[in-house]
């Protein structure tokens, strides 16, 4: 079940912050791609449902002082979001969307 899954990604991701996390009623993947200071952060909604009113949280360790990003989806959407600090992360509500999303951090 998802609890064995949790806890083999606890045995060996360890208890630490994680980089990213994300919640709301849609289930959601999110990974992250990291190439030199530029961070994507790839979306994708699970089961055919629609994203709408998710919250995503980036560490600070990946976030750095980015305040914006840039939210592109599958569907055609482009648009400049603000990332809020609180606490050892950045947050930000997503705009919703279908499919395939990438947040775009800097």
């Amino acid at each position: 079940g998802d609890g064995l899954l949790e806890k083999a990604l606890t045995a060996l991701l360890g208890k630490g912050r994680r980089a990213v996390g994300v919640t709301g009623r849609a289930r959601l993947s999110a990974t992250v791609w990291r190439r030199g200071e530029a961070v994507d952060v790839h979306l994708a909604a699970l089961g055919g449902e629609r994203a709408q009113g998710a919250t995503l949280f980036v560490g600070h360790q990946l976030a750095g002082t980015a305040r914006r990003a840039r939210f592109r989806s599958a569907e055609g959407g482009d648009v400049s979001i603000r990332l809020n600090p609180s606490g050892s992360s950045v947050s930000t509500v997503l705009p919703a969307f279908g499919g395939y999303a990438v947040l775009s951090l800097g």
